[in-house]
């Protein structure tokens, strides 16, 4: 399905993404270490869940949400963990680990850089949305990230970025362990 729906948008740079995603374990990561989808496969579990709850939630939200593509939803719902590749795995053990060596940077902006990367082409409201959806919680208030925060609050894709901000969030604790 993560296939079929990324391959769909027709977005220039959507083969190399695909083909990362499963080079870079992907669809084996768990989504996280010890919070949602801490298992195989955990992260495409959870990426698939945070696409379906956007989808249900423009339909159900017209008003809020009737404007943001599909393509948009796709690719910010499906993608916004993409780094999480990178760094969590499944030890021998089945036991999740997790290993800062590459690229050591949020992970919000390194999913947006890796897909930048590769070639995708992102909207500007695309990558605000990547990159903030993990809401205020992750940054000190008074910082430069919490002015940044607010900020893209402020801008033409401030939907987009609430609607993956409320779908992770529903699809995270969908999952708790």
């Amino acid at each position: 399905i993560i296939i079929q729906t990324l391959s769909a948008t027709g977005r220039p740079g959507m083969d190399r993404v695909l083909a990362e995603l499963e080079q870079n374990g992907f669809y084996e990561a768990p989504g996280s270490i010890k919070y949602h989808s801490n298992y195989k496969g955990g992260l495409a579990e959870h990426s698939l869940a945070v696409y379906r709850c956007a989808m249900d939630l423009k339909r159900k939200d017209p008003k809020a949400f009737g404007r943001i593509s599909d393509e948009s939803i796709a690719i910010t719902a499906l993608l916004h963990d993409i780094c999480k590749a990178d760094v969590y795995f499944i030890r021998n053990d089945g036991t999740p680990g997790k290993s800062l060596r590459k690229f050591p940077i949020g992970h919000g902006e390194k999913s947006v850089i890796m897909l930048l990367r590769l070639g995708l082409a992102l909207s500007e409201e695309e990558m605000l949305a990547i990159r903030w959806h993990m809401k205020e919680h992750t940054f000190k208030k008074g910082s430069a990230d919490a002015d940044n925060y607010y900020a893209a609050l402020k801008t033409d894709g401030s939907s987009l970025i609430r609607l993956i901000q409320m779908a992770d969030g529903m699809a995270a604790n969908a999952n708790k362990d």
